[in-house]
């Protein structure tokens, strides 16, 4: 569980962990190990925590250097009530003795004042917030009754403080306390860390399980803070907020396991909406030599394709398809000296209007063809033709007679 001692002194807070972990098995206590940091510096804060190492970690993980009071709140009851529930079943943590304890301890200085902020699962985590008077002195998690007079007792008599601080941690070191003694002293403007060992005065029963750096805890759960490792992981689950590497391979990559979300394997990838239906596609088909983006609506069925090919480009819509270019945009078809076929369509809606030019070219035609029709034109009368026999002419007839040649009657004609 360990140890922490804090005392505000002069305008500074001392804030005292050891790092001794423990684990409780049939009511016997048993060194884990003692490498563990359960208090650290976040931001301007030195928190300690007190209570299971996994919870701890998770709380570790969940504060930032900006955490409102209740912020830190929230993270540590979500820890907790997660960790509790996971083992209710559990007969390792069912039979502690004190049951699953955890607890939170913020230190720091706000504008030159000196605040103790206190989280313990017995009251939900609730904030305590404390202002402590120069020289007082607390004592808060194992061995706290009798490390809290007993250092109050060696101050007294005049030890310096470093080493009334390290004697007491030494007096009550057991099973639970001891290893190493970190010491922060926080001054409004900066925070300072030493560690110190502190040395047992007998000799305690190790856990023979799993060891730390790996932090095995009864049911075979690993937890570390950050792990180096130089060889294969064979793992069939992982969790975590933030995965970095130079490259990721798997069979399958998704968002989540159900409902929305964007999934990708061999085949390809796809999204999937609320419902868990598939809307979107990206897929390669190498016996056709195609690839395709495929749409569907929200019952399922399709709604549209997008093929690439080896010598063909598709899109195909099952339904209406509207191909725009807003805001004043224009929509090219054809560009770049291919040509655009409607053989195989029916077209609606094409006006002379909607064909550049079309209806000012068309209305030339027709106004030079009114036109023509009156320019360089003359009318007039002629009187008889001859036809190239002179009027006035005799011509014989087979009966002995004779015609008098008058030529072609007058008439009238329009020339241009």
């Amino acid at each position: 569980m360990s140890l922490c001692i804090s005392l505000y002194y002069e305008g500074n807070i001392y804030v005292w962990a050891d790092s001794r972990v423990s684990t409780e098995v049939g009511g016997k206590s048993y060194v884990v190990t003692d490498d563990y940091d359960k208090i650290r510096q976040i931001g301007n804060r030195v928190v300690f925590a007190s209570g299971d190492v996994e919870i701890a970690e998770r709380v570790f993980a969940g504060i930032t250097a900006d955490c409102s009071y209740e912020g830190i709140q929230r993270i540590s009851q979500v820890a907790y009530n997660e960790f509790v529930a996971a083992r209710k079943d559990d007969t390792a943590y069912a039979n502690l003795k004190h049951g699953i304890e955890f607890g939170v301890y913020v230190h720091e200085i706000v504008n030159g004042v000196p605040v103790y902020v206190q989280f313990g699962h017995h009251n939900d985590f609730e904030v305590n917030y404390q202002e402590p008077g120069d020289q007082e002195l607390f004592a808060v998690a194992a061995r706290s009754d009798i490390a809290l007079p007993y250092a109050a007792r060696q101050i007294s008599l005049g030890r310096p403080l470093e080493f009334a601080i390290i004697r007491t941690f030494e007096h009550v070191a057991d099973e639970v306390v001891g290893g190493i003694l970190s010491t922060f002293l926080i001054t409004p403007s900066e925070i300072a860390h030493r560690k110190d060992k502190i040395h047992d005065r007998k000799s305690y029963p190790k856990w023979r399980g799993r060891a730390f750096p790996f932090m095995a805890d009864m049911r075979g759960n690993v937890i570390a803070r950050s792990i180096t490792l130089t060889g294969l992981v064979e793992n069939s689950k992982m969790t975590s907020s933030d995965i970095v590497g130079g490259t990721i391979t798997g069979a399958l990559i998704r968002t989540s396991t159900s409902g929305a979300r964007v999934e990708m394997d061999a085949k390809g990838w796809r999204t999937y909406d609320s419902s868990g239906r598939e809307r979107i596609s990206i897929n390669a088909n190498d016996q056709f030599g195609m690839n395709a983006i495929s749409f569907a609506k929200s019952d399922g069925s399709g709604a549209g394709t997008i093929n690439g090919g080896d010598t063909v480009f598709q899109m195909y819509s099952f339904g209406d398809m509207l191909l725009a270019a807003l805001n004043g945009g224009r929509l090219f078809l054809g560009s770049g000296g291919g040509f655009v076929d409607f053989s195989g369509a029916t077209v609606l809606g094409l006006t002379i209007d909607s064909v550049s030019n079309l209806r000012s070219t068309i209305s030339a035609i027709q106004s030079s063809t009114a036109n023509s029709a009156t320019k360089g034109t003359s009318t007039g009368s002629a009187g008889p033709y001859n036809c190239g026999i002179p009027i006035g002419t005799k011509l014989a007839t087979d009966s002995g007679g004779y015609y008098t040649w008058e030529g072609v009657p007058a008439h009238t004609h329009t020339q241009q």
